[in-house]
């Protein structure tokens, strides 16, 4: 049996050696987590999204999220946010597509906090469609825990940033 504080010099003389190797295997573990999930797509008929009414900000959380998690997200920095996508120019199918597989990739690598940008339709013959595309998929999804409209200085109404689970 070893005694506490027993030390194996050829251990010791390898890890003073390999200082670097075992910092950059620590930091790409942090930074692998994956995680398969069995992930289920919010569900919302995206071609009935009259009812949605677009204001000049956007505030939701889950059913037991604290507000304070809501508050926190609204004055989060913009090198603190896991992922950015941008949405600008897509259709409201292929928008609701792509939040699908945001979601699904951010859950498996452990990322809580996404940008999504997409503009606040100022260029669509109809109402800002993608607004209201991501608004639904925020208030749909069991993964989303809130979610905000960014800071004016930061798109307003036309940026959401979002906590997942």
């Amino acid at each position: 049996m070893l005694e506490k504080d027993h030390k194996i010099p050829e251990l010791d003389s390898w890890l003073n050696e390999n200082k670097d190797l075992i910092n950059t295997i620590k930091k790409e573990k942090k930074h692998s987590i994956n995680i398969q999930i069995d992930f289920e797509p919010a569900t919302f008929d995206i071609d009935n999204l009259d009812h949605i009414e677009v204001e000049k900000e956007f505030w939701y959380k889950s059913e037991g999220t604290q507000t304070k998690i809501l508050e926190k997200l609204r004055k989060t920095k913009k090198n603190e946010f896991n992922y950015i996508i941008d949405f600008h120019g897509l259709t409201k199918k292929q928008a609701k597509l792509n939040l699908d597989k945001l979601l699904k990739l951010c859950l498996e690598k452990n990322y809580r906090k996404l940008k999504v940008i997409f503009g606040k339709g100022h260029h669509s013959s109809k109402n800002p469609e993608l607004v209201k595309i991501v608004i639904s998929y925020c208030i749909k999804s069991r993964y989303i825990k809130a979610a905000c409209s960014a800071k004016k200085n930061d798109g307003g109404i036309g940026v959401i940033y979002i906590q997942l689970v």
